[in-house]
């Protein structure tokens, strides 16, 4: 967790937002379900502001929506 704050901090103040999204998604990845919707929700709002690929945010709203399907969050998500 100290290495994934220092990197993220890191990553957002050198404005790298491809290394904070891949950051992000492994990070998602390592996590329990309740911990996971988090972070999925912040890479969908990095992806958002910040365009990567169609394909990783397609990625995070499927992790995203396959946790908490009927989420708030994950529903405005999709229907952005």
């Amino acid at each position: 967790p100290k290495v994934y704050a220092a990197l993220h901090r890191i990553y957002t103040a050198d404005e790298d937002w491809e290394s904070l999204a891949d950051l992000l998604a492994r990070r998602a990845d390592q996590l329990e379900s309740d911990e996971q919707l988090a972070v999925w929700l912040e890479l969908i709002a990095l992806l958002r502001a910040h365009p990567g690929t169609p394909e990783q945010l397609t990625l995070a709203l499927e992790k995203a929506r396959a946790l908490a399907p009927s989420h708030p969050d994950v529903l405005a998500a999709l229907l952005e």
